[in-house]
């Protein structure tokens, strides 16, 4: 009756990870490579009969911290044009799903999927004449680490240099979204659009960690080394020493000191529904963006600012080095689909564009 597979671009488990206990039953064995939290789960499912029929999952997590959060999953069938939500029980290290299934085949994830492949396919899917695409580097299994490039000056030097990186930690695919939101917007015939690329340089990191994203990784590059590219080289020399030849730690790093950005907005997501978090440097920086992203209530979200040094992370990196404005944004799932990720990753650039506009000395100035 049904087919479960684990063989597939950012699937957690893996095959072997899945029993079949009857036609309509299963039980996964997800894994993780940290020990204090596990938040991946990718499979695909493949009802084979000529009707709808219900499903029976268990999960078992390796780790039982957040258990209670484990309780929201995402279903896309083939034939589906979005997510939709499925609710789970929970029990700690334990999630339950029950569900029917259409004919067909369909995703089933605890974050919505958008694997390595998704990426490649995304970019080579994007052009314009304002648009550069280059591999600025690759994993330690060599895939493509890519950076973008969006701006329409003609000889001039940029007023302002914005970067947007995405899947520092594998799982958190809400990023990706938005980057796509973004660039659709950014590159579109919105005004403000093309008048921030006659003024600036854009640069994107649409995928930092392809090698965990593929790999159905959650936060790490590897399992077998704690590469955290949310963390500095320092903080790599201090605690994690294993991961400083890492070929994705040190591409991500020398992206970081060839931009130069002026202002840096890193991408996240965790799996708490109700609010999103921004981490900024000042309550002034947070009042500023907030009064151009306020609360999106229609996603049933309210913003939590947390007011940081970013100390050991790259954007606390970029600000020392060079005076870089820094905002992290943690932006889940809940009450989202693709479609509204990507509508929040355009009112997220937006927002970082135009907080700039506040207490300028010249009318007009972005």
């Amino acid at each position: 009756m049904f087919t479960v597979s684990g063989e597939f671009d950012s699937a957690n488990p893996r095959q072997d990870g899945i029993e079949q206990i009857t036609e309509n039953s299963f039980v996964f064995h997800a894994f993780s490579e940290t020990p204090i939290e596990s938040f991946k789960f990718d499979t695909k499912i493949t009802n084979n009969s000529p009707e709808p029929q219900k499903i029976k999952l268990e999960i078992i997590w390796p780790t039982e911290p957040f258990s209670e959060l484990r309780d929201c999953f995402h279903w896309k069938h083939a034939n589906a044009p979005d997510w939709v939500v499925v609710p789970a029980s929970t029990a700690p290290g334990h999630s339950y799903i029950n569900f029917e299934i259409a004919p067909g085949t369909g995703i089933l994830s605890l974050h919505p999927h958008y694997g390595y492949d998704d990426c490649e396919k995304f970019i080579a899917n994007l052009n314009h004449p304002a648009l550069q695409k280059e591999i600025a580097g690759h994993s330690e299994k060599d895939r493509n680490i890519w950076l973008l490039k969006a701006s329409a000056l003609v000889n001039r030097k940029p007023e302002k240099k914005f970067l947007v990186s995405a899947r520092n930690h594998a799982n958190e695919s809400s990023g990706s979204y938005c980057v796509e939101g973004m660039l659709q917007w950014l590159l579109g015939d919105d005004p403000l659009a093309k008048y921030a690329l006659s003024r600036h340089e854009f640069y994107f990191i649409p995928m930092s960690n392809p090698d965990g994203v593929a790999d159905g990784m959650a936060r790490h590059t590897a399992r077998e080394r704690h590469t955290d590219l949310n963390k500095t080289m320092q903080w790599h020399v201090d605690n994690a020493p294993e991961a400083l030849h890492d070929k994705t730690l040190e591409a991500y790093s020398r992206i970081l000191d060839e931009i130069h950005a002026t202002h840096f907005m890193n991408m996240h997501s965790y799996l708490f529904k109700f609010q999103d978090e921004l981490f900024a440097l000042s309550k002034a920086d947070a009042d500023r963006f907030f009064k151009f992203m306020p609360d999106q209530i229609e996603f049933n979200k309210i913003w939590k600012p947390k007011i940081t040094d970013h100390a050991n992370m790259p954007t606390g990196y970029c600000h020392k080095k060079y005076g870089t404005l820094p905002l992290l944004l943690e932006i889940p799932w809940f009450g989202r689909n693709a479609a509204t990720m990507r509508l929040t990753g355009e009112r997220l650039l937006k927002a970082f564009i135009l907080m700039n506009t506040i207490s300028t000395a010249n009318w007009g100035d972005i």
